[in-house]
């Protein structure tokens, strides 16, 4: 595998795993938003705008979640775009990430890693665009 499939592979890999988790996760939050899904109770949420977990759910499910499975298979495919849906991608996700903690703290030794994980799809994001605009 040359170097420019592995990068969209690795990319794309990525992109999935961050889907998937985020469809599940998000889908726990909408069917149980009183936060029985998961560890966590509404009581977390105490400074945040959110009284339940349904609407941290439906965007963990719609933007994280499937919009990640959406960039993964445009980077399999390896389409000219993908780059620029990766950077965003990951950048929602760090930012996710980010409001989350500042509205319920470092709660998760998940937390660093998915923020982690948005700042490597912003770099792979940005990998490949450069192969496309050169």
């Amino acid at each position: 595998m040359n170097q420019k499939k592995q990068l969209f592979f690795l990319t794309g890999s990525m992109q999935l795993f961050v889907g998937l988790g985020a469809v599940a996760a998000g889908i726990g939050f909408i069917l149980q938003s009183n936060g029985s899904y998961s560890w966590m109770s509404v009581e977390i949420l105490k400074k945040s705008p959110f009284e339940d977990f349904l609407i941290p759910g439906i965007v963990l499910l719609t933007i994280i979640g499937l919009g990640s499975i959406f960039g993964s298979y445009l980077s399999f495919k390896q389409y000219f775009f993908s780059g620029k849906i990766s950077m965003f991608l990951g950048l929602a996700l760090a930012m996710w990430i980010s409001i989350q903690v500042y509205w319920v703290g470092w709660v998760s030794w998940l937390q660093p890693v998915y923020l982690a994980l948005g700042f490597i799809q912003v770099i792979l994001g940005y990998s490949t665009f450069r192969l496309y605009h050169e």
